[in-house]
């Protein structure tokens, strides 16, 4: 399968990926039938990228998919939708209360 196919988080949801969205996609992918090999990649990004790094994770489309879906428990009991809002890379706005 070509690079080419492949796409990131970012790409996919249309939103700033932050760490703890993009950990827990990996997770995903690791505990998962989907083969790390086929399914997920890496490639370089320049400086402006959201996370600062100097590479980003890829992922096949339709793996991406599933993850966000209700065919990911995460997603369906609402853990992992709830860290594509968040607003700061490191996820530190997800511990925040309000008064």
């Amino acid at each position: 399968m070509s690079i080419e196919t492949f796409i990131s988080v970012e790409e996919f949801l249309n939103i700033k990926t932050n760490f703890l969205l993009e950990k827990s996609v990996q997770n995903y992918l690791l505990t998962t039938n989907w083969s790390t090999l086929e399914s997920g990649s890496t490639r370089d990004v320049d400086s402006s990228y959201t996370l600062g790094t100097p590479r980003e994770f890829i992922y096949r489309k339709e793996f991406l998919e599933e993850c966000f879906s209700d065919i990911n428990p995460n997603w369906k009991d609402g853990s992992l939708k709830k860290l594509t809002t968040l607003n700061e890379i490191d996820g530190s706005d997800l511990y925040k209360t309000l008064d």
